[in-house]
């Protein structure tokens, strides 16, 4: 239901989550997020996303992976406060975090300078490396996006072997990775 394009595929997969009941987990309601984002029936994604999780069980609701599923609404809509206000509530982060958020900054939907991209894109990017979760999609968002900013924020080296696809996660300073750590996740505080 997450990819169907059908009207009543949200309204489905909403009532299918409540029959669950109990047995829902954070991945049920991450498939009700993507129903609100890939439906083209649906229209402001972001705000549908966050009435759901806030009307729905509060421990699941605040999962990292319903949370990065409002990220990805935001970078659809392009709604760059809302996950400003999403990421800096997270108490926990992940890769897929940090690359939802670059996604949202070069949304061709955002109404966001160049400038003042570059700049969050670079807070973000240094808070990236401080947390230990530069990984290839991080890279690849950037090289992809602006190889110009990634080389100003990696060097050229480093760029030139993101371009290449050469790099290995040893070309990167070991506090960049979680490689300096057994924890899967880090605060972004």
């Amino acid at each position: 239901l997450s990819k169907s394009s059908q009207a009543r595929a949200v309204e489905s997969a909403e009532i299918i989550l409540k029959r669950m009941g109990r047995i829902a987990n954070f991945r049920s309601y991450e498939a009700v997020i993507h129903c609100y984002i890939n439906n083209p029936h649906v229209t402001e994604r972001v705000d549908k996303a966050l009435t759901f999780l806030q009307a729905n069980d509060l421990e699941l609701a605040q999962h990292l992976v319903c949370k990065n599923a409002v990220l990805k609404a935001c970078a659809v809509e392009g709604n760059i406060a809302v996950a400003e206000e999403v990421f800096a509530s997270l108490k926990w982060t992940n890769t897929a975090t940090f690359g939802r958020m670059l996604t949202v900054y070069f949304s061709k939907n955002s109404d966001i300078d160049e400038k003042e991209r570059d700049l969050k894109v670079t807070e973000l990017f240094r808070k990236c490396c401080r947390t230990g979760h530069v990984h290839y999609l991080v890279l690849n968002i950037l090289q992809e996006e602006s190889p110009k900013l990634l080389e100003t924020l990696v060097g050229i080296e480093i760029a030139e072997k993101i371009s290449s696809k050469t790099l290995r996660f040893e070309d990167l300073p070991r506090s960049w990775t979680l490689r300096r750590s057994n924890k899967p996740y880090e605060s972004t505080q």
